[in-house]
């Protein structure tokens, strides 16, 4: 470590504090700042590569004592750090008083002016006997700085300028490959002293020169395929990897170049063959994959896999009885061949035929689907009509037993396509249609065009009327008018109106010539002829008689004939009763009124309503009309029958009157200041 030269603080004798006024040294007064020499002055950069001592900085401390100034001992000018990894300087600051003696005691803290870019380290005690604070530099940049010391937190700083250069040497030095400035000239790694160390020069490092590589020294940088020792690796190429003169030399022997010992492999051999690197000799009987080659289906495992025979039925040239002795089979035997048994000697099974034998040997004689089989289809109606549901069967079995499809309804026999269609709303032949023409049971339908119940043609056999042929009866002799029809009204108008072949059959023709007035017409020669008119009287005397001749006789009402001169009547003729006079109705519902019809005039009336009268006679009830009663209410009054004895009960009786019964028994006083009892009606004294 290079030791930094010392920076020298000179302070006060005493550090006190006082709160009169004071002259210390014959310095300044804490009221004037305590300048000593007027000013401040940073160190320079000397020639000789020294900092001169300069002014100190003028300030005040805590204690209130000026501080003259001192000389400070100087920094190298040029002071190298960091370069090699460690601490390249400390740092020595000594502390003295005015007459230059050492001050111990007194914290130091050291600082620079650009900050964290440079780390220096504080000092870690106090000044000691000699006056002096040990730090150091720790780390810092290249560049020029200004180092401060500050001496127990006073203001007055002590400060060197230096320029820190990133070197580990000195000037003159020898220059060295290690990424270092060694000779403080600014470069690194420049006109090294000294020849390079040799590299080697055999097999792959041919060639190869040593490089000066920094703070890695020197290196001989061989190719890729270079190793330090060959021996012990498996590298099989041909080349001397270790420059040592020999190739391919001392190898292990990789754990993959030939396959596990398994199978023929157990007998193959590793070696190296130079450039073509590692080669497995395989013995006889290997292939990469036997189950994709049937040859080596021989009960070895030829791939070295674990398995045996893999894909293979089979050891080749191995036999194995086969074939039954079932039906018509016989035993025989089979050969492997290439991994799979071949054909069986004996007689094999075959497909099954219809005829009686057991051809696939399976224990059965013409099962369903043999050769020559017919298609049997469900019939469990017996009808010999089965459903589409079949079997394909060498003969008839359990219900599947018709040869014929087409059922559509196989749980009656007497539904079939080959049944004959019956009047019954069943599909009875399987068509799709029910009840449809000329079915069992059909009755014959005519055409009728006039829908008046008779049709013309030949008709249809249906089992029902449908929307063309809708009526049972024929012979209409003219289907296009619905009044002529057989068994119609025969008319005197020229034509057959009832179709019994002949027309306007004398005097049984009808005749109406729309007039009701004229009498009834007859039938002849000419067409209908007019009757003796009708005489129209009703022999009642208010109506009014005429004939109307699309009705004949008419009768109609007259009430004028009916006046009877009365306003309080409702005149009116009756048809059959004649005139008829009501009273006029004036009742109001009210059960305490007597309705009456007053006339005002002979064309005016006017109903009165007068109260009901309700006096019953008797003097000892209330009488009153009470309409929710529905007349009249006469309530006994027991009160009003009081005849003021006390030897009577005095009672209402609603239809006799009053009523005084004797009270025998009872007290009473006779008026004499004697008590009585009653009797017969009447006091008598005790």
């Amino acid at each position: 470590m290079r030791r930094v030269g010392p920076i020298e603080l000179f302070a006060a004798t005493v550090f006190t504090c006082s709160l009169v006024a004071c002259t210390c040294g014959g310095g300044g007064t804490p009221a004037d700042g305590g300048l000593s020499d007027g000013g401040r002055t940073d160190a320079g950069i000397a020639d000789g590569g020294a900092l001169d001592g300069g002014a100190a900085d003028a300030g005040q401390h805590d204690g209130g004592l000026a501080v003259p100034s001192a000389s400070l001992s100087s920094l190298a000018a040029e002071t190298p750090v960091v370069a090699d990894g460690v601490t390249q300087g400390s740092i020595v600051v000594i502390v003295r008083d005015e007459a230059g003696n050492p001050l111990p005691g007194v914290e130091v803290v050291l600082s620079s002016s650009r900050g964290a870019q440079d780390q220096l380290t504080q000092p870690d005690a106090p000044t000691g006997s000699d006056g002096a604070a040990y730090g150091a530099i720790a780390s810092a940049v290249p560049g020029e700085t200004v180092v401060r010391a500050t001496a127990d937190g006073v203001a007055l700083l002590r400060t060197a300028r230096v320029r820190f250069i990133l070197c580990s040497g000195a000037p003159g030095d020898p220059e060295l490959c290690d990424g270092m400035d060694n000779d403080c000239d600014g470069a690194t790694d420049e006109d090294l002293v000294g020849p390079p160390p040799r590299c080697k020069g055999a097999g792959v490092c041919a060639g190869t020169e040593a490089v000066c590589d920094g703070s890695n020294g020197w290196l001989c940088k061989y190719p890729d395929t270079y190793v330090d020792v060959e021996e012990g690796t498996g590298l099989c190429d041909g080349l001397d990897n270790d420059c040592d003169g020999e190739t391919d030399e001392g190898l292990d022997v990789p754990a993959d170049v030939c396959p596990a010992p398994l199978g023929v492999c157990v007998d193959a051999t590793p070696s190296c063959q130079g450039e073509n690197g590692w080669v497995c000799t395989f013995p006889p009987g290997y292939v990469a994959d036997e189950g994709s080659d049937p040859t080596y289906c021989d009960g070895l495992d030829n791939d070295c896999d674990g398995l045996v025979d893999e894909g293979c039925d089979c050891v080749n040239g191995t036999t194995m009885p086969c074939g039954t002795d079932v039906g018509a089979c016989t035993p025989g035997e089979q050969t492997c061949v290439n991994g799979s048994w071949g054909p069986c000697s004996g007689q094999g099974p075959v497909a099954e035929q219809c005829n009686l034998l057991d051809d696939d040997c399976d224990g059965q004689t013409d099962e369903p689907d043999a050769q020559g089989c017919q298609l049997y289809y469900y019939d469990a109606d017996g009808d010999g009509v089965g459903i589409e549901d079949s079997m394909c069967l060498c003969s008839a079995q359990g219900l599947y037993r018709s040869m014929q499809s087409g059922d559509c309804n196989d749980l009656d026999p007497n539904v079939s396509p080959d049944a004959t269609e019956q009047c019954n709303l069943v599909d009875d032949d399987c068509d799709g249609q029910t009840d449809e023409a000329d079915a069992v049971g059909c009755q014959y339908y005519y055409a009728d065009q006039d829908m008046d119940g008779y049709g013309a043609g030949l008709g249809a056999c249906l089992c029902s009327a449908d929307a063309v042929y809708s009526s049972p009866y024929g012979n209409d002799c003219q289907d296009g008018d619905a009044s002529i029809y057989p068994g119609a009204t025969e008319w005197c108008d020229g034509l057959d109106n009832d179709c019994d072949g002949t027309t306007d059959e004398g005097a049984d023709a009808f005749c109406d010539d729309g007039n009701a007035c004229n009498g009834i017409e007859t039938c002849g020669a000419q067409g209908c002829q007019a009757g003796t008119p009708p005489v129209c009287d009703d022999g009642v005397a208010c109506t009014l008689d005429s004939c109307d001749p699309s009705t004949g006789c008419v009768y109609v009402p007259d009430p004028v004939a009916c006046d009877d001169a009365d306003p309080c009547t409702v005149d009116q003729c009756d048809p059959v009763q004649g005139c008829t006079h009501a009273p006029v109705d004036c009742d109001d519902a009210d059960p305490c009124t007597t309705d009456v019809c007053v006339v005002l005039s002979p064309d005016a009336f006017h109903c009165a309503h007068v109260p009901l009268l309700c006096d019953d006679g008797v003097a000892c009830t209330a009488d009153s009309c009470d309409a929710a009663a529905g007349g009249c209410v006469h309530q006994p009054q027991d009160s009003a029958c009081d005849d003021g004895n006390v030897c009577t009960i005095d009672l209402c009786d609603g239809q006799q009157g009053c009523a005084h019964l004797p009270n025998d028994g009872a007290p009473c006083s006779p008026g004499t200041g004697t008590c009585g009892t009653c009797q017969g009606g009447v006091c008598v004294p005790c």
